[in-house]
């Protein structure tokens, strides 16, 4: 009798430990505390909820190794458990094991084909392989559920890509009107204005980002070319300044385009420190910064600082035939010596007198400056 007592008591402590385990791993894994909860899943019996709340803790810490292990375990032992079975699936895609992960989601379509997250997740998968049947999976989840965002947003996003502007509005004006505050859904409804080069609206898209404390560098600076192309050049250089300022202020792209915005104000001196930077910052891609600083001095009539800039273009570029030609019409303005003035000319027409653009141009005043030589040493 006294060895049944002991056994009884034995019995109700581990019980009662195993209980308290129980509680502390279930608190400490709604905490986030996954590795105390490790520690006291492993002191209690082995189950299929001690097994996958496992799984799901190793996942957690980002051990997917001991994760897969136990999902192997489990999907194993319960195939039909279509819970263990999507949540596998979706590991298994983190670990790029694709063949297997979508056979599960293959499976799972087939036992449930009106729930939108399997092949949502199947497009997923299909997209991380780059393979182009994941936006046939991310449709068939948004024709089963026009309000399972994640899908919606990538319709949108594919509409965007192809440019049928309206249907991508249509989608997120959708999720917009349940959630106003749906930062995904307005970034692109924003992105969706600015293809569409709508820039009023694109404007209204972006300043509502900013109101949701999302502002970043490529906000600023979309804010700074839509207002730059709505005509309000003071607001175009308040974003622009704030993009660089508190931002980046190595992008070569927004040091351009603030630049462009001081020219229509005629504001050279500004507009030539932001080209220069550009510049400076671009690499190797330049002809269109140095036509922009080019442009930046022949409005000022400086055509010292013209030439010196198009000399330095063409030696970086020397095939380029916008360079090469406006060479020689530099220095026909700058240069009182007009027989150099005629071998830039003919340099030009070495090079492209066959098709070039300013072939005539080019012969029409090689052959005045033959008859002033000509009349100079007359």
């Amino acid at each position: 009798m006294k060895q049944y007592w002991m056994f009884f008591i034995a019995f109700i402590s581990f019980l009662t430990q195993a209980q308290d385990h129980k509680q502390l791993a279930d608190n400490y894994y709604s905490l986030g505390n996954y590795n105390k909860a490790i520690y006291h899943l492993y002191q209690l019996p082995e189950s299929k909820a001690q097994q996958l709340k496992l799984a799901k803790s190793y996942e957690h810490i980002g051990n997917l190794k001991s994760a897969t292990a136990y999902y192997d375990l489990l999907y194993s032992e319960y195939t039909n458990d279509v819970f263990i079975a999507f949540d596998y699936a979706k590991l298994l895609i983190k670990t790029s094991k694709n063949t297997q992960a979508q056979n599960i989601l293959m499976s799972l379509m087939e036992i449930d084909s009106l729930n939108p997250n399997f092949p949502y997740q199947l497009g997923l998968l299909k997209e991380q392989q780059k393979d182009t049947l994941a936006q046939h999976f991310f449709k068939r989840a948004f024709t089963l559920d026009n309000q399972f965002f994640p899908a919606a947003l990538k319709v949108a996003s594919e509409k965007i890509r192809l440019k049928t502007f309206k249907e991508a509005e249509n989608i997120l004006d959708a999720i917009i009107e349940i959630d106003n505050t749906h930062f995904q859904a307005w970034n692109l409804k924003a992105l969706n204005h600015f293809y569409e080069q709508d820039y009023h609206k694109a404007i209204e898209a972006y300043s509502k980002l900013i109101e949701l404390n999302r502002p970043s560098e490529n906000v600023h600076q979309k804010l700074g070319y839509s207002y730059m192309r709505t005509m309000r050049p003071e607001k175009a250089i308040e974003h622009y300044t704030v993009a660089i300022n508190e931002f980046d202020d190595k992008n070569p792209q927004t040091h351009f385009e603030i630049c462009q915005v001081y020219m229509t104000l005629r504001d050279f001196e500004k507009a030539e420190r932001h080209i220069q930077i550009a510049i400076f910052l671009k690499e190797p891609q330049l002809e269109q910064e140095y036509i922009t600083l080019f442009d930046i001095y022949n409005r000022q009539r400086d055509y010292r600082k013209a030439f010196e800039a198009i000399r330095e273009a063409i030696q970086v570029y020397p095939e380029n035939e916008f360079f090469v030609y406006h060479y020689a019409v530099t220095a026909d303005n700058y240069f009182k010596d007009k027989t150099q003035v005629l071998i830039q000319y003919e340099n030009y027409m070495k090079k492209f007198g066959t098709t070039g653009r300013y072939r005539l141009l080019a012969s029409e005043r090689i052959s005045d400056l033959k008859k002033e030589i000509h009349l100079t040493q007359d």
